[in-house]
């Protein structure tokens, strides 16, 4: 498994600011040395399987995720039963994990309606059946809870963070997921030794500074579904996804952003 960034971790308190008219899709990560390490812009027919695995537990089927049209995308379906689309960069031999001093980037459209779970998430490069598997999570974006909101933030397996509403260590996005679901939106994430700073649409929305994760994680993409959220929902409906880009800190000792 490939592994990206530096021995690094990551500082700071931000604001929850959120654009909602979205930004071009060119992005740049924040002020440091970057370099692009991986890049997947799903201009292709098919998933790149050196860098995906398609996740066909539960509800998640490899025929809800397809590439088309410049995107990946990962459906719900309802046809007896619902399932769903999910990847990982993790899972295999030749899986892509990220470790601090890595910046996460994705252009992203999630789906309408109050049912629909669409997440991006660093979680353990480890097995789920691994001994006293570590079960730290970076959540960059999740469309979680009833009513719905859009959430990020971390979780811990021990500390403050040890909650996954944690006041300390999540923040909820003012825009409500049906407004995100109106047109693209850039998530990012920059993971430092002593800092976590989360973006939506180049807006820095919630900075960490405590239990920062030393990795590795690998990046999960998925779109799951609650049929009892209470509202109508579609048949099919998609999570799409344009690029995910994953940069690593050319230098360390240049990365760090001031408070």
């Amino acid at each position: 498994m490939r592994r990206l960034g530096r021995g690094l971790a990551l500082a700071v308190l931000g604001s929850t600011a959120l654009l909602c008219t979205p930004m071009p899709a060119q992005a740049a990560p924040p002020a440091g040395t970057w370099q692009l390490e991986l890049a997947d812009e799903f201009n292709g027919t098919a998933l790149d399987t050196n860098i995906w695995n398609v996740a066909e537990q539960g509800d998640h089927s490899a025929d809800r995720v397809t590439v088309a049209g410049g995107a990946l995308l990962l459906s719900a379906r309802e046809d007896g039963g619902w399932s769903t689309g999910a990847v990982s960069t993790g899972g295999a031999d030749q899986g892509v994990a990220l470790a601090p001093g890595s910046y996460l980037e994705t252009r992203l459209r999630v789906p309408k309606g109050a049912a629909y779970r669409p997440a991006v998430r660093l979680t353990p490069a480890e097995p789920d059946d691994a001994p006293d598997r570590d079960t730290t999570t970076i959540t960059a974006l999740e469309v979680t809870g009833t009513p719905t909101a859009a959430r990020l933030g971390l979780r811990t397996p021990d500390g403050p963070c040890t909650d996954a509403g944690a006041a300390a260590c999540t923040a909820t996005l003012p825009t409500p997921p049906e407004l995100l679901a109106e047109g693209d939106h850039t998530i990012g994430l920059a993971w430092r030794d002593d800092r976590l700073d989360y973006y939506v649409d180049g807006d820095l929305v919630l900075s960490l500074t405590e239990q920062i994760p030393t990795g590795p994680l690998v990046l999960d993409l998925a779109l799951d579904v609650d049929p009892g959220a209470g509202s109508s929902i579609d048949d099919e409906a998609s999570l799409r996804v344009d690029y995910v880009r994953i940069y690593r800190a050319a230098d360390p000792a240049h990365v760090q952003i001031s408070a």
